[in-house]
């Protein structure tokens, strides 16, 4: 047989299975989207509940929190004030010098101030030049590793072995704080021996640098001007945020010092502090200027890393702290690590939902039965659809009105319907990590203060 039979033969072979094919589907492709459609709408439908529960709960919060007082202290004085140790962990950042000037500029009395830097540096250079800013000042000194064990809790426990203050501030090393920021964060835990910790208010000083750092800044506003006034108003206390926080060091040590390799050492901390009904006293007014990540992939990372050890905590410490919730103890601040922890969850689960919800709702709208389009119909139930589910963007913009950074608002809805999606990508693959007990990389960020020479 020719190879033109041959080739004619397998064409009309082929034809034949295409016409066959084509023929079925033409006679049941609209049963398959029909049963599509109906499948995308149920979980459409699922999705929006959820997300009008949420978002309910986030309006609430947003609304309780208006309500609330922080407890003021008067001031301490020079002779008042304790032995403070400030800890600047970082590795191949020479951002923490920065942090250690402002420190050194501080209204704190010299006499009773330690500054140490944690470096735990691989580049030389960098280390040559920590040392030589330390060789300069009386009150700064280094303690250095050969390695990073442990990562940021790891380095802070080694600082800790060379540590003679009794209170101990930890700062991240983009972080500037101002003259009276020091005197503020310790001054609650002088007048009141019932508190073991406190924490300052982040405050970025590059929010309106591009959209990376708008997205940030609606995290952290949300965070410091909504979850943090509900959770005090709530419980009387919150949890540390791995920066500008201050604990006594006798509580650190005898809870067994910061868990090293912890990626959210804060929060862990937090909830054994919790768990034994130690309050951690928040101070609003001590605000401290602090540099996001400007650069998305940085952004993401950081997202994923708190995900990932937000709900390892919550793992690890999760069943302690439920049963202090169910219990009849009236102490409510062991509560508090889990509800503190649980807002965050549902914040990653809202965003999650969000997106769920313009996906399934595309696809049900695509493999809708064919017909006229009623226009007026499908613009009021999406409005309708929208807000009912606007608990992030409303908690969003509350957020940001009480921070003075309104005009931001536009732009922070933009980054978060675009760079936000991608967050919502990793941040759930942080969860996911989190939950399959997979390991988790320590990144390092961007900073433009590590640029100096």
């Amino acid at each position: 047989m020719a190879f033109t039979d041959i080739l004619r033969q397998y064409f009309a072979w082929a034809s034949q299975i295409s016409d066959t094919v084509i023929t079925w589907y033409l006679d049941n492709s609209r049963t398959i989207v029909d049963w599509m459609h109906t499948a995308f709408n149920n979980v459409f439908i699922i999705l929006l509940y959820i997300g009008i529960g949420l978002s309910l709960l986030y309006i609430t919060l947003s609304l309780i929190s208006a309500w609330y007082r922080n407890r003021d202290f008067a001031p301490i004085t020079d002779e008042e004030a304790p032995q403070l140790t400030v800890h600047i962990p970082t590795r191949n950042e020479l951002a923490a010098l920065d942090c250690a000037e402002h420190c050194l500029n501080a209204d704190y009395p010299t006499s009773k101030l330690e500054i140490i830097i944690g470096d735990d540096s691989d580049k030389p250079e960098v280390t040559k030049q920590i040392q030589a800013f330390a060789d300069k000042h009386d009150i700064v000194k280094v303690a250095a590793r050969d390695n990073n064990v442990g990562y940021k809790p790891g380095n802070l426990n080694n600082m800790l072995t060379v540590t003679n203050g009794e209170y101990i501030t930890v700062f991240d090393s983009d972080f500037k704080p101002g003259k009276d920021f020091l005197r503020r964060l310790v001054t609650p835990m002088v007048r009141d021996e019932s508190i073991h910790a406190t924490q300052g208010r982040w405050e970025p000083y590059n929010a309106y640098q591009n959209y990376t750092t708008a997205l940030g800044t609606t995290i952290t506003d949300v965070f410091d001007y909504v979850a943090l006034p509900f959770v005090d108003r709530l419980l009387n206390t919150v949890v540390l945020r791995g920066s500008a926080e201050c604990v006594r060091r006798k509580t650190l040590e005898s809870l067994g010092e910061w868990k090293s390799g912890s990626f959210t050492e804060d929060i862990e901390f937090s909830m054994r502090l919790l768990k034994e009904g130690y309050n951690i006293h928040w101070v609003p007014s001590a605000k401290c200027p602090m540099e996001l990540p400007f650069v998305p992939n940085d952004l993401y990372k950081q997202q994923m890393r708190w995900a990932y050890g937000v709900v390892t905590s919550w793992i690890t410490h999760g069943k302690d702290l439920f049963t202090n919730l169910i219990s009849m103890d009236t102490d409510r601040r062991p509560v508090a690590g889990m509800t503190m922890a649980t807002i965050l969850l549902l914040g990653y689960i809202l965003s999650t939902v969000l997106f769920g919800l313009v996906i399934f709702g595309t696809l049900s709208f695509i493999t809708h039965p064919a017909g006229p389009l009623d226009l007026p119909r499908f613009l009021s139930e999406t409005v309708t659809n929208i807000l009912l589910t606007s608990g992030l963007i409303v908690i969003t913009g509350i957020g940001m009105y009480r921070a003075g950074r309104l005009r931001l608002y536009p732009k922070s809805l933009a980054s978060m319907f675009t760079l936000g999606i991608i967050t919502t990508y990793y941040v759930n693959k942080g969860i996911y990590r989190a939950m399959t007990n997979k390991d988790m990389e320590w990144f390092l960020l961007s900073k433009s203060g590590n640029q100096q020479e």
